[in-house]
């Protein structure tokens, strides 16, 4: 594969993964359960379990009341994962390059997410 090519290829991967990964849905399943965590440690003598902080937040706020504080969440969520997805595809397709091929092999995945430790 020409040089060219393999550039192309990792800005399209690398652009791809800067859109979030997975982070989107990880964070809307589990910001409500964070919330709750976070509620039941800042006033532990409102709560006598966490069902019951989860049905007096419900009852207070409305549903919308577990995702309080989503944006900053998902923004740093998003920024967070893009980053290490984009890495990540960088080290595999670096090491792909260095042994000359076009696909990445187990071993050459599990030599990069090492080299990925590494950085």
């Amino acid at each position: 594969m020409s040089s060219s090519g393999s550039t192309k290829r990792q800005l399209v991967n690398g652009s791809i993964e800067l859109t979030a990964g997975g982070a989107v849905s990880n964070i809307m399943v589990g910001h409500p359960l964070d919330t709750l965590k976070v509620k039941m440690q800042t006033y532990p003598q409102l709560y006598r379990n966490s069902f019951d902080c989860f049905k007096q937040t419900v009852v207070k706020d409305g549903w919308s009341g577990l995702y309080a504080g989503l944006r900053p969440a998902l923004i740093s969520d998003i920024s967070e994962k893009s980053v290490l997805f984009f890495a990540y595809d960088l080290c595999q397709q670096s090491i792909c390059d260095m042994r000359q091929t076009q696909e990445c092999t187990t071993f050459d995945k599990a030599l990069s997410a090492s080299a990925y430790l590494v950085l």
